[in-house]
């Protein structure tokens, strides 16, 4: 997430919507003196495997899963 932000910001937060095999991805970014704004950013294909990768590991078939998350980064 960090890669894909501009070189100075507060806050980085990642909302993900899932259903089903679709899955949405947002990244928001607060730069350093400003407010939260969407930046489009592109995050990598690694951060993509993680969150399906994580996603298939709380699918328990009959139960209910997750469907929206959010990660927080912070810088320190």
């Amino acid at each position: 997430m960090a890669a894909a932000a501009p070189a100075e910001w507060r806050q980085i937060a990642l909302d993900v919507t899932a259903a089903g095999d679709i899955i949405q991805t947002q990244l928001l970014v607060r730069p350093v003196g400003g407010d939260e704004r969407d930046d489009r950013l592109t995050i990598g294909d690694d951060v993509d495997d993680l969150i399906e990768g994580l996603r298939r590991e709380h699918f328990r078939d009959g139960q209910r899963t997750w469907h929206k998350a959010r990660s927080v980064l912070e810088p320190g």
